[in-house]
């Protein structure tokens, strides 16, 4: 199974167009985490879901979860909407608790 089947980047990502990854955060003033999650977006999602976080109607982070997804399924799932989208990605993500009184993060 190769690096775009698993939805994991190779250990050394070659540059792109020229600048590194931390590069391109810098120059876009995000995180390298934003960075790396947008790659992974744009080597395992469908091209609607790429659409969907071109358009702005997506983030990141729920797209990157919906991009671990078979492809079937994502397709599935973008065709009911962004608000889909971010409602499986919300669910399945365990929520952070405080380690102390046991309340939401």
């Amino acid at each position: 199974m190769n690096d775009i089947q698993t939805g994991e980047l190779p250990a050394t990502v070659p540059p792109i167009g020229g600048l590194s990854i931390a590069h391109l955060a810098r120059l876009h003033g995000v995180s390298l985490r934003s960075v790396e999650r947008a790659l992974r977006i744009l080597h395992r999602g469908v091209p609607e879901l790429v659409a969907l976080v071109e358009k702005g109607e997506l983030k990141l982070s729920p797209a990157e979860f919906i991009a671990h997804l078979p492809l079937d399924r994502q397709r599935e799932i973008v065709a009911q909407g962004a608000e889909a989208c971010r409602q499986l990605a919300g669910a399945k993500r365990p929520r952070k608790q405080c380690p102390h009184c046991g309340g939401a993060l």
